[in-house]
């Protein structure tokens, strides 16, 4: 018999992303994830009710794949922001992830990192939203996988 039980906790939502250029990754084993170092890794600070992160189990012609998207908002429109996301735009990323639970994902890897995008919003009335909308997204052959905090913490 296989059993499933109930989580002890589960606190969604996602608190923490970390995006890296392929090359940065040195390895990846077992859950454990080994970076080259950190100097290339961006922190991005994504509102946690907006954040998330999908996989979706797809079939085609050809076999199974995983649709990944990663994303959520970052708040206020601005100078700094904007000319990172430019350098950005078009490129492709490995994304670790930390969500409510302590626990970190890897989305993509170096041979099939995730495409980011992203858009600028704003609203006509004050209680509304400015900021970005960031996007990771990739059909790839690996889901989202459980790793170790690659960075020490």
């Amino acid at each position: 018999m296989i059993n499933l039980p109930k989580p002890t906790e589960n606190l969604g939502g996602l608190l923490r992303m970390w995006v890296l250029e392929p090359a940065a990754v040195a390895s990846l084993s077992s859950g454990v994830l080994s970076l080259s170092g950190q100097g290339d890794v961006i922190l991005l600070y994504i509102t946690p009710e907006s954040s998330h992160a999908d996989c979706e189990l797809r079939r085609s012609a050809a076999g199974h794949y995983y649709e990944l998207s990663v994303g959520g908002f970052t708040p206020r429109i601005r100078e700094e922001a904007q000319r990172l996301f430019e350098r950005m735009a078009g490129r492709s990323y490995v994304v670790v992830l930390r969500d409510g639970n302590g626990q970190y994902q890897l989305a993509g890897n170096p041979q099939e990192p995730l495409r980011f995008s992203f858009s600028a919003r704003t609203g006509s009335a004050v209680t509304d939203r400015n900021g970005y909308e960031v996007k990771f997204e990739r059909q790839c052959t690996m889901s989202l996988q459980q790793i170790q905090d690659p960075f020490g913490g």
